[in-house]
């Protein structure tokens, strides 16, 4: 199965994904496209990294995965055409890829995209989504374009260990207000070391990890950890984000008895 996803800030309302599909199986009628998000933030390179990084692990070998947000911040970049834990990325080189992989890529090359599409003119996603296809094609990316060893570098902030307290910080809200937090299982129980504690947001509180969000009675906090190993801080069929005041970046503090 060629599978194909796609992360986008394009949104639905307009023709923007309807294009990408058709340049899509225009080049790879046998592709199999899998709309990840089309609602990111406009020109949030974070928040697209973030519901890709929750999102890619799932899938299987050699899917392709197309990020489009902020493409047009820097046209004279090129694109990058990577290959990491068996999973391919084609996106700009505009820090999202450094975000989803938290690491350097594998194998990663720069593509001219004028070399691909011979249109001077086009535009940035039809050039993505051309090299998406390619590869689903089985075009290697040494064929597609040059190797490189740097690209543009970002990462998510880290929670900070300071004598009981790990402080941390909102990374994304998703769109039932869930608290995405940049704790992860492993940091907290490396710093927890079976204390007690206590995780600290705006007005609440909540001293146990549960396993689900019913754990809590309905209108009460719940904690947990999603399947890719972040901290997740939610109202049982509520609005976490509202309701708490919470917002991307706020902190959030983790004191150890």
């Amino acid at each position: 199965m060629q599978i194909i996803t796609l992360t986008t800030d394009l949104g639905t309302q307009d023709h923007f994904v309807a294009s990408l599909k058709g340049d899509i199986v225009s080049n790879c009628p046998s592709a199999n496209i899998v709309d990840i998000s089309h609602n990111v933030e406009p020109f949030n390179v974070s928040a697209a990294a973030f519901v890709l990084k929750n999102a890619v692990w799932h899938y299987p070998q050699k899917t392709v995965h197309l990020v489009i947000v902020n493409a047009h911040d820097k046209r004279e970049k090129p694109l990058l055409a990577a290959l990491h834990n068996g999973q391919y990325f084609v996106c700009p080189d505009n820090g999202v890829l450094s975000l989803i992989l938290g690491t350097s890529p594998e194998q990663v090359v720069a593509v001219d995209p004028s070399a691909h599409n011979g249109k001077i003119h086009s535009s940035i996603r039809s050039e993505i989504a051309i090299i998406g296809a390619q590869i689903l094609l089985g075009v290697d990316l040494a064929e597609i374009g040059t190797p490189i060893r740097q690209i543009t570098e970002y990462r998510f902030p880290l929670p900070d260990e300071r004598l009981n307290m790990l402080h941390g910080a909102v990374l994304h809200i998703d769109a039932f207000k869930n608290i995405y937090v940049n704790i992860t299982k492993d940091r907290f129980e490396a710093v927890r070391k079976e204390r007690p504690f206590t995780v600290l947001f705006h007005r609440d509180s909540v001293s146990q990890i549960s396993l689900a969000y019913c754990d809590a009675r309905e209108g009460n906090p719940v904690c947990t950890f999603n399947s890719a190993g972040f901290m997740v801080i939610a109202l049982n069929k509520g609005k976490a984000g509202s309701l708490l005041g919470i917002e991307v970046d706020s902190p959030i503090l983790i004191e150890f008895e």
